[in-house]
């Protein structure tokens, strides 16, 4: 369904900006998260559904594009790292999650729910969409985390232990704060062909 601003600005004859949309495209392919489909449908926000052939062009190529430059990576990632990092901590009861929740306070509040859910649970380490808004211009992404138990020697118990699980894969975590940590990252995230 095309937005209302979209349909607005059609009917007055303005023409779809398909370079933003290719940049834009190529950002949520680079991230990695997002699937063919809610790509195209993403990028359909911006366009008519008549330039629908257009935007799964721009989608294919831009996916087509990352699968190429993947295949030239060495080795492990940072994002790899990253990921191996997260399964280790949920398999020590820390529930670990990427690109999640929208904002901090709402991943935050979507974390507290799943810890009253199971009494066996620690803590938390998440982090969301928002927080790879600049990851390829600062090169990293903040990691917001939280206690199942209360008070700063539970956060601090939490926040050493996602420390040590980063360097164990060759991460170097620097704490931000108490409940956060930065990790200097180069973004490589694969892609399932």
């Amino acid at each position: 369904m095309v937005s209302l601003i979209t349909a607005a600005l059609i009917t007055l004859g303005a023409t779809t900006d398909f370079e933003s949309i290719r940049k834009r495209v190529e950002l949520d392919v680079a991230l990695g998260f997002e699937t063919r489909t809610e790509l195209i449908r993403s990028a359909m926000s911006s366009a008519a559904e008549s330039e629908r052939g257009q935007v799964t062009a721009i989608v294919d190529d831009a996916l087509g594009r990352h699968l190429a430059k993947q295949k030239t990576w060495k080795g492990r990632t940072d994002c790899d790292r990253l990921e191996a990092a997260f399964a280790a901590l949920n398999r020590r009861g820390i529930i670990a999650r990427e690109y999640f929740g929208m904002t901090s306070t709402s991943g935050r509040g979507a974390m507290k729910e799943l810890l009253v859910t199971d009494k066996k649970l620690q803590g938390f380490v998440f982090y969301t969409p928002q927080d790879l808004e600049n990851v390829f211009a600062d090169e990293g992404v903040l990691l917001t985390l939280g206690a199942a138990a209360a008070g700063d020697d539970a956060h601090e118990a939490i926040a050493l232990a996602v420390v040590g699980a980063l360097k164990k894969e060759g991460l170097t975590p620097e704490r931000a704060g108490l409940t956060t940590v930065w990790v200097p990252l180069k973004w490589q995230k694969r892609r399932k062909p």
